[in-house]
């Protein structure tokens, strides 16, 4: 349990603090937001005999009116095959 904890810590502050720090620059606003994903999922548990492994793929955009308030659209395709016999 302290080891997820320092690990989930450690990321926060690698990943997480940088970007709260350097993404809040006043002179600059871009009013489009683009994003693309993707991932890969193993079978494990129960199910691990029945399922072969998938993964996902998303897609998205979107439109900032100001600092605050925005829309976004997404596109997610995700694939896991059932064995066959």
């Amino acid at each position: 349990m302290m080891r997820h904890l320092i690990f989930n810590a450690l990321g926060f502050i690698a990943i997480g603090l940088p970007g709260l720090l350097l993404g809040q620059s006043p002179e600059s606003f871009n009013h489009l937001t683009v994003g693309v994903g993707a991932g890969f999922t193993t079978r494990t548990g129960a199910v691990a005999s029945d399922i072969d492994n998938g993964g996902n793929f998303e897609l998205n955009s979107g439109h900032f009116f100001d600092r605050h308030f925005g829309i976004t659209a997404e596109a997610v395709a995700a694939a896991v095959r059932k064995r066959l016999g």
